[in-house]
């Protein structure tokens, strides 16, 4: 992929209005960064304009909190550009997210005592662009066109990495941690690119065999990619009680995320109304598998306003839900696939793909709580043990059955999705719909074939 930079000068007034639209702060450093993130995308004043009306269409805009969750991915898509960054390290999803929390404290040039809560608060960019950018370009402006690259057959996501590494003019990463559990394509990948430059620090963390030795092998990973980074950067080694308590406050921030996540989902499932969109259910799913600059205070308080906002509302021109799923994971940057399953009064609610067990309580070491946490999600794990887990919160929840099938395309996932439908029709009783699209693409989606699909599907229950 080659930047184009002969987009049309964004207008103030453009920018402005995006901005307020998408409750994002204002200051010149993230106008300057926005500016330059929409002159590399080649996105003009009508792209800024489109957005904003698929965001009114495709989520429930008019509960200010879920515009500012928008912006959120907005303000992270624009985050490599930020001048003000004096390192940044680029990671894939699934990763383990509160370590690159801690990584990312790590690697500040001071170790100031803030809790680098604001990007303005730390010099050091973590995340992961390639998983945004498909989010927002895709799932907030629209695209739909395949990503042209040669290093990755399947996988969108990975097209958009390989172009990213291989552009000179995107902002290089210092740091490139490549994450290996649940996708063989991605640590390859990468490392057919490791030649690119010497002043580049590729990790790879792989998970070569599922099963219970897992977590101990990516413990010992993760200790000599610290290691790794300590030596590369020069830094000091930080103290076992520090590094400890440190991870301790990212972990218990990421739990309290996690419950606000499920709260906000719970009162969906429960008032029998879709007070927020399917398409808002999984930006709000999305939020737990990335870190974001703005900081984990900041999401907090933006999912606390629309728990209030979805209590305290009582507009009559909501559909109403009828049937009741857990899913896989709703295809994020394909907005029609949510908004025909809502259509028919089906709520896609619980994601399980990533859905894990983030316990506060008992954190010793670091590397080691890191590693379970990676490999404590569904995904990661063996298909029994998966489909098992998928079918209890069936249960207990009492939903009325599971949506896959965006998968199709993987060779890891697309034959374990047939796996767990035979698991959990047998634990369960319940529907498990499979639908084959590519989670990523939406060049092969037939909108007509899949309104047809879910209304059969919805007859039927």
């Amino acid at each position: 992929m080659t930047a184009i930079k002969t987009s049309p000068a964004l207008k103030d007034s453009e920018i402005r209005e995006f901005f307020e639209y998408f409750e994002i702060p204002q200051s010149d450093r993230i106008v300057s960064a926005f500016r330059d993130c929409c002159a590399y995308w080649n996105l003009t004043g009508a792209d800024l304009d489109r957005a904003m009306r698929m965001a009114g269409r495709y989520h429930r805009t008019a509960l200010p909190s879920v515009r500012r969750i928008l912006g959120i991915y907005l303000r992270e898509w624009i985050a490599p550009f930020d001048r003000g960054f004096s390192r940044r390290v680029y990671y894939n999803v699934p990763g383990t997210i509160t370590f690159m929390y801690l990584l990312r404290r790590y690697l500040e040039p001071e170790h100031r005592e803030s809790r680098f809560e604001n990007k303005e608060d730390c010099s050091v960019y973590a995340g992961s662009p390639d998983f945004i950018s498909m989010v927002v370009l895709y799932g907030l402006f629209g695209r739909k066109t395949r990503i042209e690259t040669g290093n990755c057959r399947h996988c969108a996501v990975n097209l958009m990495r390989a172009a990213l590494m291989e552009d000179p003019a995107y902002p290089p990463a210092d740091l490139q941690i490549s994450f290996g559990f649940t996708c063989d394509e991605a640590t390859r990948q990468d490392a057919m690119t490791k030649a690119a430059g010497e002043d580049l620090l590729r990790i790879f963390v792989m998970n070569p065999v599922r099963s219970e030795k897992s977590p101990a092998y990516i413990e010992q990973v993760l200790r000599r990619a610290l290691s790794e980074i300590q030596s590369k950067f020069g830094l000091p080694a930080m103290q076992p009680a520090e590094m400890t308590e440190i991870y301790r406050v990212y972990k218990s921030a990421r739990f309290r995320l996690a419950v606000k996540v499920h709260q906000i989902i719970d009162h969906v499932s429960r008032c029998g109304k879709f007070r927020i969109t399917n398409n808002d259910i999984v930006f709000l799913e999305s939020l737990l598998i990335t870190s974001f600059q703005c900081g984990m205070e900041y999401i907090e308080e933006t999912l606390s306003a629309l728990l209030k906002e979805i209590k305290e509302d009582t507009a009559a021109d909501v559909r109403a839900v009828r049937n009741r799923f857990c899913v896989y994971y709703t295809p994020i940057c394909n907005p029609d696939y949510g908004e025909v399953m809502e259509e028919n009064g089906i709520a896609l609610l619980d994601h399980t793909a990533f859905s894990n067990n983030a316990l506060v309580t008992g954190i010793r070491d670091p590397c080691k709580d890191a590693s379970l946490e990676a490999m404590g999600m569904l995904i990661a794990g063996q298909a029994v043990k998966e489909g098992e887990k998928i079918a209890d919160l069936i249960l207990r929840k009492k939903l009325d059955g599971f949506v896959s099938g965006m998968f199709a395309f993987d060779r890891w996932m697309g034959m374990q999705q047939h796996q767990l439908k035979t698991i959990i029709e047998d634990r369960t009783g319940k529907r498990v719909f499979l639908y084959d699209t590519d989670f990523w693409n939406q060049e092969s989606f037939s909108r007509d074939r899949m309104e047809t699909a879910v209304e059969t599907l919805s007859y039927m229950l």
